[in-house]
């Protein structure tokens, strides 16, 4: 995992650093699955505050990543805000 997790008094703050940008990719998914592993396994009982790094938090989806073969970006779009709406139960925010 290429994120830190730190005790600052009673909360875990997890900083990422997934990529320059924390654009969220394969990789940025599987490094918020492990540190939420972490957490719930070293930190269960602490708040968390979830951070960037110099001034950035997260720059969005990277949808043109690693596309299944034949999707488009736009293909890939409606599938993640298809995603969102079924489990959010509400419309995307985008």
């Amino acid at each position: 995992m290429s994120w830190r997790i730190e005790r600052r008094g009673p909360a875990a703050v997890v900083a990422m650093n997934t990529n320059r940008v924390n654009a969220q990719n394969r990789a940025f998914f599987a490094d918020l699955h492990e540190a939420f592993d972490a957490l719930e396994r070293d930190h269960a009982e602490s708040p968390v505050v979830l951070t960037g790094q110099d001034g950035r938090f997260s720059a969005d989806l990277d949808l043109d990543e690693e596309l299944p073969d034949g999707m488009t970006a736009e293909q890939s779009r409606r599938a993640h805000r298809r995603y969102w709406e079924q489990l959010k139960g509400s419309p995307a925010p985008w």
